[in-house]
């Protein structure tokens, strides 16, 4: 009698087992195998921790675009009294050369090497101008680098969290790393004009928000999922 209740326990440890797996399967994207052989307590605290972490990482990424988006009217009008300040310091060093040039000209003897002397200087000094005013880049870098940072950061949790949770996930796996190339192409001002503006960033970073809820939506769906069957082989068991 009690073999006979044994074969019918192991037969429908195997039956349930069977009906995880075969539901596992019409999962898309599927989980990790190891995942699924996971008791219910460490997905829960896997769910927890995921659920603290992104939490956290949400929170300083509203925070960092509020701060970012407040600064934006005012980097531009710096960046425009910067650009007129530019020009007038250039204009003033041309008229200074025309003048040179016009007096070396009405002299019987210019000094020619003196004159190239001065071009030299020239093009040195507008180099110069260009360098000592950089006080917006200097600032607009200070303003969006953290968020830039925190971007490309979650970009890779992202990657990471894909590669434990999912397998074959290449629609996935693909898309963040678009996102993380085009948040790297605007850290290194790839393609960007000169004017400093922080939309970029914020789009970027907005993007990858967006990605990031819905990947987690799948991530915590599965996750449920699994733990759902779990908890009811759990029960099964326990009444066995």
């Amino acid at each position: 009698m009690s073999s006979y209740s044994d074969a019918n326990h192991h037969q429908s440890i195997i039956a349930q087992n069977e009906i995880r797996m075969i539901f596992v399967q019409t999962l898309n994207p599927k989980p990790q195998d190891f995942l699924v052989n996971q008791n219910r307590r460490r997905v829960i605290c896997l769910i927890w921790i995921l659920l603290i972490i992104y939490f956290k990482i949400f929170i300083e990424s509203w925070k960092m675009i509020n701060d970012v988006s407040s600064k934006d009217e005012y980097l531009h009008q710096q960046w425009l009294f910067e650009q007129e300040k530019i020009v007038n310091q250039k204009r003033d060093l041309q008229e200074f050369l025309n003048d040179l040039q016009s007096s070396s000209s009405q002299s019987e003897k210019p000094c020619k090497n003196c004159f190239k002397t001065i071009l030299r200087w020239y093009s040195k000094e507008i180099l110069n101008i260009y360098e000592k005013n950089r006080h917006v880049k200097e600032e607009y870098n200070q303003i969006v680098l953290p968020l830039q940072y925190l971007s490309s950061f979650v970009c890779l949790i992202n990657n990471f969290l894909i590669l434990i949770i999912f397998k074959k996930s290449h629609r996935f796996y693909l898309l963040s790393n678009i996102l993380l190339i085009i948040c790297l192409c605007i850290y290194a001002e790839f393609f960007l004009p000169n004017e400093p503006s922080v939309s970029y960033t914020l789009f970027i970073t907005w993007s990858i928000i967006i990605f990031t809820i819905y990947l987690l939506m799948k991530v915590f769906s599965t996750l449920f999922i699994i733990e759902h069957y779990q908890l009811i082989d759990f029960l099964q068991n326990k009444e066995q």
